[in-house]
């Protein structure tokens, strides 16, 4: 059989787009690959992270301090619902690895591997999601894709996107940055991002310059200052954001409506005419453990909303 020239020609064409696309590919992950780490922990940062339920509200919490436990240095997350600063971090670069050290009830702080950055495509990771509305014993997820991607510190990020194994049924869709963590909550490394759950990283700053933005459910962000308030009612107290019982609600006001929100965004308590000056216990021993928000209303003044944990 005597083949054209033409088809010749047309068989090397497509030989040649083939290899050159799979060279792109193998560029690609050797790029991916051979860049050099970028530190989660190396600066002063702040994470705002958007949830909707009747609107949306973005919190913010940050990392601006040190401290030293039993000799080994951490760094201390503060603000949003970590405002008691026993959430401790700490990183192995040379591992490119991230800890968590967190209450963890009567036996003091636990620490556990959160991220593990030097993972490759293919490789499986058990996740951990403590003190957070995902299940704290997160399950097997397999690392599907790595894919860089340059941020607004013009660096080349690595995004990891993982799944759940077959056997786990814990059915969640993590993805990570390299340099940020989580697009999630930060100690939920393996929860979904999303407004209409638990939340998800709208803005991340280092050092007060912005870094990455998703500003699909807000119209802008900008670094705050970190010493933060609760509420924006300067008279208004709330506490604690991690609740056994009672959660105290203190302004010496009366409130038109309070209500409590899950994590799915169901109304799960309900009270009218909230007397805070007569009333600043709220029970919470009927709930069950999980992420919550309430949502205070006064007469003619904007609504209140306040994020906790039932333990």
């Amino acid at each position: 059989m005597i083949i054209s020239k033409d088809a010749i020609d047309s068989i090397l064409k497509k030989t040649l787009k083939r290899s050159l696309i799979l060279l792109a590919m193998l560029l690609m992950q050797l790029t991916s690959k051979s860049q050099s780490y970028i530190p989660m922990l190396d600066g002063v940062f702040e994470w705002h992270l958007t949830s909707c339920f009747s609107g949306c509200l973005t919190d913010v919490y940050y990392i601006n301090s040190d401290t030293t436990v039993q000799g080994v240095n951490y760094k201390v997350l503060d603000g949003f619902h970590y405002i008691s600063r026993s959430f401790l971090f700490r990183e192995e670069l040379p591992n490119q690895r991230v800890f968590l050290s967190y209450p963890a009830g009567g036996k003091g702080n636990e620490e556990v591997l959160l991220y593990d950055f030097s993972l490759s495509v293919g490789d499986s990771f058990t996740m951990k999601n403590p003190i957070t509305p995902f299940p704290a014993e997160g399950g097997v997820f397999v690392l599907d894709s790595i894919i860089p991607r340059i941020l607004l510190d013009g660096l080349n990020h690595r995004f990891y996107y993982f799944s759940p194994t077959i056997t786990n049924t814990n059915i969640q869709s993590p993805i990570w940055v390299e340099g940020i963590g989580s697009l999630s909550l930060i100690n939920a490394p393996g929860g979904t991002p999303a407004v209409l759950g638990a939340g998800k990283v709208s803005c991340y700053f280092k050092n007060g310059n912005l870094v990455y933005s998703q500003l699909d459910s807000i119209s802008t962000c900008s670094p705050v200052n970190i010493s933060l308030p609760e509420t924006s009612d300067s008279q208004l107290k709330i506490y604690p954001t991690l609740v056994k019982n009672e959660l105290h609600i203190e302004g010496g006001t009366t409130f038109s409506r309070l209500h409590i929100y899950n994590s799915k965004g169901q109304i799960v308590l309900s009270e009218a005419q909230f007397n805070a000056k007569q009333t600043n216990a709220l029970s919470t021993s009927n709930l069950p453990s999980g992420f919550y928000v309430l949502y205070l209303e006064k007469a003619n003044y904007r609504t209140q909303s306040f994020k906790f944990y039932k333990l």
